[in-house]
């Protein structure tokens, strides 16, 4: 099983595991991994949200785990169920005892993935809050201040949206939102040739909004070009 697993032979995989399942209560001995757990990862692979959370939240049921939480959490987000999500992560946060550096570094990923979460559902001031504290255990995070960014122009507060962006574009010029939102906050401001810039280079790297975004504001050579 762990073979089929390894080597992403989903269909082996899920009719193995299905089998284990069904049969769970059937064994003398305790099984040497967590069947759920495994049955959704797949399923995450094979993007069935729902049956992820359904195999998690019965994972979870006979016993909190941390690793189950952020999991599940990441499944409600992607299922946009963004308030469950945000409960999840809440909840593996409550698990730590934030004695060390790499749980400090862990619960400040989980906090940057609730602020996530909240922007999505529109809570801007939410997401910025939750930002604010991730970015206390983790200061220099680009991807954080990417997220802390996003909330700000939900906000309409667009000088320290353009601040969190710059920042975040210098500790990762790859990170296509960035780009997108500074590219939005310079069309509020009326400067079309920098938005024009920004909105190209986040379409580059795979944002389609901003492709969508270009128009009106950009050449249509420009656009034509991508």
């Amino acid at each position: 099983q762990y073979s089929l697993y390894v080597n992403r032979d989903t269909t082996q995989s899920l009719k193995y595991l299905n089998f284990v399942i069904d049969n769970q209560g059937k064994y003398t001995s305790p099984l040497l991994f967590n069947p759920l757990m495994m049955r959704a990862d797949i399923n995450m692979m094979r993007d069935s949200n729902q049956l992820v959370i359904d195999d998690l939240t019965k994972s979870l049921s006979s016993k909190p785990d941390l690793v189950l939480f952020v999991r599940r959490g990441n499944a409600y987000r992607t299922n946009m169920q963004y308030k469950e999500a945000v409960q999840d992560f809440r909840k593996a946060l409550q698990m730590f005892d934030h004695h060390s550096y790499r749980q400090n570094m862990d619960s400040a990923i989980i906090l940057n993935k609730a602020a996530w979460s909240q922007y999505l559902a529109g809570n801007y001031r939410q997401c910025v809050a939750a930002a604010d504290s991730s970015l206390l255990l983790r200061p220099n995070d680009g991807y954080t201040y990417d997220t802390r960014g996003s909330g700000y122009y939900g906000l309409g507060e667009y000088d320290k949206c353009l601040a969190d962006m710059n920042y975040s574009i210098r500790m990762n010029p790859s990170l296509a939102n960035s780009w997108y939102i500074r590219g939005l906050v310079y069309i509020k401001q009326n400067n079309k040739d920098l938005a024009c810039y920004n909105l190209t280079k986040a379409a580059s790297l795979g944002c389609k909004d901003a492709v969508e975004a270009m128009k009106g504001v950009c050449a249509e050579d420009e656009i034509r070009k991508l």
